[in-house]
């Protein structure tokens, strides 16, 4: 409880900040590390996501995001229609690095607070939450207060998958890559 109140803290300092504070909506594909959740779910899944940021130091910020990954496949080995909803929210710092006024490339890592809701044959079998990490990279090239990036992040996240034979830990985590569109205030 005291690590969710935490992470809605510091997204509400950097929404609230006036100074320097940049916004993105990001797309991007989720390609998950597990095989078990690729077999059962694919091997990429949309993740649509805001992340708000703000400047600490001219090299370095705080950040938070918020995602959505909708995924659905057929589970093991019974074949029912299975649906997975993760919702992570994630905060951290990145380091900046200002290649000329108008590029700058940064890395990052961050904590993740992940929401994850499991549904197979349209019955809840499976509504959790956990913690986990997240390292940042990506590129910025900046036009006047717009900016356009393009990242790749990768998420570490477990869960215990809670299907109608066995009950195993899986990683619900992989490489996000992707692009997005922000403004600066």
């Amino acid at each position: 409880m005291l690590t969710r109140k935490c992470i809605i803290f510091i997204f509400l300092l950097c929404v609230l900040r006036i100074e320097c504070v940049e916004f993105d909506v990001r797309a991007a594909a989720l390609f998950p590390h597990a095989k078990l959740f690729r077999q059962i779910y694919g091997t990429a899944s949309p993740s649509c996501q805001i992340e708000a940021s703000c400047a600490i130091k001219d090299c370095l910020a705080a950040w938070s995001n918020l995602s959505y990954v909708h995924a659905s496949g057929k589970s093991i080995p019974l074949k029912n229609k299975a649906k997975l909803d993760i919702v992570p929210l994630s905060i951290g710092l990145k380091f900046l690095y200002h290649l000329d006024n108008d590029w700058e490339v940064y890395t990052g890592a961050g904590l993740c607070y992940t929401w994850l809701k499991e549904t197979i044959n349209c019955h809840r079998s499976n509504n959790t939450s956990h913690i986990g990490g997240v390292v940042k990279l990506g590129a910025s090239k900046h036009y006047r207060c717009l900016r356009v990036s393009l990242f790749g992040d990768y998420q570490l996240q477990k869960f215990v998958a809670k299907h109608s034979t066995y009950n195993q830990k899986v990683g619900a985590g992989g490489f996000l890559l992707g692009g997005a569109l922000g403004v600066t205030f």
